[in-house]
């Protein structure tokens, strides 16, 4: 397989954002995956790091529990294995999005020491002393995966009208003292589990609670970081519908195509990459039955799913630096000629990277496997290309750009050389 060609290398310029704050902003789209409840994630994440002190770790391993806890579940794009995981009760042992979501966190240095925690957070105790890990990890896991079972162990009793009655989660976990989980773990839990540890997990508390956190030192990552955590969140979301595989890495890919076409420099070129990897993070709040749906949809479907550029907006402007960046993404669906949909408050006039990626948006789509058509070969895409620009949808001087070389624009797309009809 050959990868595209592009006519530009690409430099990257000395721009930076706080990893905290991209984790957490960034995982707040992991806990609207297939459930009513939210912040799973935030609410494991706080747990470990409330435990982590009476079981005696100190402050390093306290801040990587803290972000495996936030990104413990960035294996799970489906609806249908969220709620699955959530309701299994202490037995889950689904290691399938702990192996995936392994690999996610191991590709982006600097979380990539989160990768072993991930990978055995469904893993039960007795079996983990006995795998290759570290003392500090194999403890740190299970502190993973003790609090991951009492938050589902508190929505199971949630939806099952006994909310408050935390005692029966506690009796619940000592039951298995030593073969789930870590005896120490299990005693510490009960030692911090008062009533302000409860209420403490609250959407508003925790709210306060992760803004102190946000607060204390800056944890800054430069361009190369930022690249391969919007990657990470790419590969999720593209995970969510196999229709839909690699849709944002081919987005990007052909973005960055026509912005050396167009000859954007190189910080532009950098910001366009990382709009496009995470164009359809909003999409993480569409049930999968609609994205996957052969047939058209119905009114109140339609507007499920078209709702998700405001979403994706809303998301990535509370990212420090990213504001540039969350209107070309959330801009993506928004025609020339008022057609489409964006979010409140966008400017009247689209920018050109905003165009960029609605060309590759759409360019992309019809070159990939859908429900309900197969893929396009270059010229039927030129074709359809062009009928928007007719229809002044879509920018002309883009989409000229993405013809230059209709073979070229089409491998970036998918990956792979273009079947011909």
């Amino acid at each position: 397989m050959v990868a595209p060609h592009l006519p530009l290398p690409i430099a990257r310029p000395a721009v930076v954002a706080d990893l905290r704050q991209a984790v957490l902003t960034l995982t707040e789209a992991l806990d609207c995956v297939g459930v009513d409840d939210t912040h799973h994630g935030q609410r494991v994440a706080f747990m470990v790091m409330q435990l982590a002190g009476p079981a005696g770790l100190g402050p390093h391993a306290r801040e990587r529990l803290a972000r495996a806890g936030l990104l413990h579940d960035c294996g799970v794009s489906s609806s249908s294995q969220r709620r699955g995981l959530l309701a299994s009760g202490l037995h889950s042992t689904s290691d399938d999005h702990c192996e995936r979501g392994a690999r996610l966190v191991a590709g982006v240095p600097a979380l990539e020491n989160l990768a072993p925690l991930v990978l055995h957070h469904h893993t039960p105790w007795a079996v983990l002393e006995r795998a290759q890990l570290s003392g500090e990890d194999a403890l740190l896991a299970n502190a993973l995966f003790l609090c991951d079972r009492v938050d589902a162990l508190r929505v199971t009793l949630r939806e099952s009208g006994m909310h408050g009655d935390e005692s029966l989660v506690l009796h619940a976990l000592r039951r298995h003292r030593g073969d789930l989980f870590a005896p120490g773990l299990v005693d510490a839990l009960h030692d911090i589990a008062t009533p302000a540890f409860w209420d403490g997990q609250t959407p508003d508390a925790l709210r306060a609670w992760w803004s102190a956190w946000l607060a204390q030192e800056a944890c800054p990552i430069g361009t190369l970081e930022v690249r391969q955590l919007a990657r990470l969140f790419a590969h999720v979301v593209d995970a969510k519908s196999h229709f839909t595989a690699e849709h944002s890495d081919g987005v990007a890919r052909l973005s960055l195509l026509l912005a050396g076409e167009l000859r954007l420099p190189a910080e532009r070129r950098f910001r366009l990459e990382v709009a496009a990897l995470l164009h359809d993070i909003g999409k993480l709040k569409v049930p999968d039955k609609l994205l996957d749906k052969p047939g058209p949809l119905d009114e109140r479907e339609r507007a499920l799913v078209e709702r998700h550029p405001t979403d994706t907006h809303a998301l990535l402007s509370r990212i420090d630096g990213f504001s540039e960046i969350a209107v070309w993404a959330g801009l993506h669906h928004a025609g020339l000629n008022g057609s489409g949909y964006a979010f409140e408050g966008a400017p009247a006039e689209l920018p050109l990277e905003a165009r960029i990626i609605s060309v590759a948006d759409v360019f992309q789509a019809l070159a990939q496997d859908r429900p309900y058509r197969p893929s396009l070969p270059p010229d039927r895409v030129v074709s359809m290309l062009w009928e928007d620009v007719r229809n002044q949808r879509l920018d002309g001087d883009v989409v000229e750009a993405a013809m230059r070389s209709p073979d070229r624009s089409w491998q970036a797309a998918v990956h792979a050389r273009p079947a011909r009809s």
